[in-house]
């Protein structure tokens, strides 16, 4: 009965709340962090405010690309974001602009468009290269993107870059074997 009684409760446990986060992300528990917010996005996917905090996030992960397309989307379901602390708004937005200033990683819309473009058109001519077909090389390439993008702080991208444009094998970097499980469902 105890075990019925269990998985019960946790089958209908209710997701995290925004506070419940916050405290994570305070105790630097950025990975649990994020889990919790895609429940709460799982529960909730029109919310503004949640796609705002998810975006915050991932700024203070330096992924920088990632929390642009969180705050885009933020701005798209709620224009002007009426619901969340326009200090934290402005904060957010500084950073996002500051990150781009120095030289970070271009998280514009239009930017991050080019810079997936050029990220899938060389991962495409390499696999042509190894003679692999181009359509199955341009949907896995796309979700890597996709998934490396997400998973990597903008250093541990950078770091990749260099891997690949020095020819070298990018499976032996840190973040690539942590990125592994979800890029293995690119080749799904």
């Amino acid at each position: 009965m105890a075990g019925v009684l269990m998985l019960s409760t946790s089958v209908f446990a209710a997701e995290p709340t925004i506070h419940e986060v916050y405290l994570v992300v305070e105790a630097g528990k950025f990975a649990e962090a994020e889990t919790m917010m895609n429940q709460v996005l799982q529960a909730h996917p029109s919310s503004a405010t949640a796609h705002f905090v998810l975006a915050e996030l991932l700024a203070k992960q330096d992924k920088f690309l990632a929390s642009q397309q969180a705050l885009n989307k933020a701005e798209e379901l709620a224009p002007g974001l009426s619901k969340v602390d326009p200090q934290a708004l402005a904060k957010l937005k500084r950073l996002l602009a500051s990150a781009t200033d120095h030289g970070n990683r271009d998280v514009g819309l239009s930017s991050a468009q080019s810079q997936r473009k050029q990220f899938v058109n060389g991962c495409v001519s390499r696999a042509i290269q190894r003679n692999e077909d181009a359509a199955s090389a341009a949907s896995f390439c796309s979700c890597s993107f996709d998934v490396l993008a997400n998973e990597l702080s903008h250093a541990e991208f950078m770091e990749f870059e260099r891997t690949i444009a020095d020819q070298r094998n990018p499976e032996v970097l840190p973040a690539i074997a942590r990125a592994r499980p979800k890029l293995e469902q690119c080749k799904k």
